[in-house]
């Protein structure tokens, strides 16, 4: 009993000591690697964490790991209830509209990154942010939606190119149907920090999903409503899409519901029902 404590604290000291050994690499010198198991080291409870140097160090690792082009997509599976595949690093095709022309390099180097709060930073590595690459939590064995945006980081891209064109910085948009959340993704970068996106989804599964993808982009200007758009307000009997075998979580619908599931000899719902709110839009913010 008297080994734990103490095997504790030496596997702890030796965390210690290698975060204080990364964090004394030149900034100049940051690299993928570096920057990966300085981040898995270090800690924050930590001797030395909030020295000038290793502030400056943990800020611009950020930006080494969200711009450097050599950081591959991959993913990761997860999930307790039902299965998750997190995909991380889509660059291409992008989710915002492509510029007119290619935008010129970054103004300054990585190695310069000022010690400032991340929206001043960025401000003045405008350039860099327009290689930020994106991330997505979605259902295993979603075979629709959920595999286009695995696979092209969105359900239809022109489709979301076209509804970008119709936007302005400061908008504001609304999302009915939100789903996974590609296009409230792709629309709260398009009306800006100032703007504002109202993203609906019915279904808590699906919501909570949509939640999770604006959460991993970082989005601010996001409100996710776990209802769907309706002439009445009223809570309704459906059954959610299952996420635990093959599925089309996107093709489950609100209305006439029952008929479709009788008609279609299709796994689209198996879960138990549960009771969806339905709001209309004008009532929203009384």
């Amino acid at each position: 009993m008297t080994w734990l404590p103490l095997l504790v604290l030496l596997v702890r000291a030796e965390e210690i000591s290698q975060a204080e050994q990364l964090a004394g690499i030149n900034n100049s010198t940051l690299t993928i690697e570096s920057c990966r198991r300085y981040l898995l080291a270090v800690s924050s409870h930590g001797p030395g964490f909030y020295q000038e140097a290793n502030l400056h160090r943990y800020t611009r690792c950020l930006f080494v790991l969200r711009h450097a082009p050599e950081v591959s997509k991959d993913v990761f599976v997860g999930g307790q209830h039902h299965p998750t595949i997190v995909v991380v690093n889509h660059r291409e095709p992008h989710m915002q509209m492509p510029p007119s022309q290619q935008p010129p390099g970054p103004k300054r180097r990585i190695s310069d990154v000022p010690l400032q709060p991340f929206q001043d930073t960025s401000a003045e590595f405008v350039r860099l942010e327009r290689r930020t690459p994106h991330h997505f939590v979605l259902p295993f064995f979603d075979v629709n939606i959920g595999h286009a945006i695995k696979n092209q980081g969105s359900m239809n891209h022109l489709q979301s190119y076209q509804m970008q064109m119709l936007l302005r910085p400061g908008d504001v948009a609304i999302d009915v149907g939100a789903n996974l959340g590609c296009y409230t993704v792709a629309l709260a970068e398009a009306v800006g920090p100032k703007g504002h996106v109202i993203a609906f989804e019915p279904f808590r599964w699906l919501h909570q999903l949509v939640v999770a993808n604006v959460a991993i982009n970082g989005l601010q200007n996001v409100w996710p409503v776990n209802a769907a758009l309706g002439q009445a307000e009223e809570r309704m009997p459906l059954y959610p899409p299952q996420l635990r075998f093959f599925s089309s979580p996107g093709g489950v619908r609100l209305k006439g519901q029952q008929q479709e599931l009788q008609s279609k000899h299709q796994c689209l719902a198996t879960e138990a029902r549960v009771l969806v709110t339905l709001a209309i839009l004008v009532h929203l913010g009384t």
